[in-house]
């Protein structure tokens, strides 16, 4: 290997090492599964529950179960998540589009969502929603 490649190795671990080690800012009161519902709020035909479970490593997944003009779908996102500025920001891996919501606490087990940067067009354009924790029983 000449120099510059040996320079040019180095310099990628490096900055890879870097970038990657950087710990997103998490709110662990948003950590755990959490469920909402709307109906014909992001669009007028759409009616939407989902489950999200946000990890403590930053990373999401979403499972929603939808009708579109009364038509079922399901679908499962994979992302991740982190606070920026005091927003909650989310991003699904195949995207490089990042949503960003105002959060307040309602209470310890509800928390309200107000959408300030989308990415999608939505027919609502104050988009809000209300995420309720999820309780497991104890075995």
């Amino acid at each position: 290997m000449n120099k510059s490649t040996i320079i040019w190795v180095y310099l990628h671990f490096f900055l890879s090492t870097l970038l990657f080690s950087q710990r997103l800012n998490i709110d662990d009161n948003l950590v755990g599964e959490w469920s909402g519902t709307e109906y014909g709020i992001q669009f007028d035909s759409l009616a939407k529950h989902w489950i999200q479970i946000r990890y403590k490593n930053g990373k999401s997944k979403t499972i929603f179960k939808m009708f579109v003009d009364g038509e079922p779908f399901e679908a499962t996102e994979y992302g991740k998540w982190w606070i920026l500025n005091g927003k909650f920001c989310e991003q699904e891996n195949s995207s490089k589009k990042i949503d960003c919501y105002e959060y307040v606490f309602l209470d310890k087990y509800n928390v309200k969502f107000k959408a300030i940067k989308l990415e999608t067009d939505f027919f609502n354009k104050n988009y809000e929603f209300i995420d309720t924790k999820i309780i497991k029983p104890l075995n």
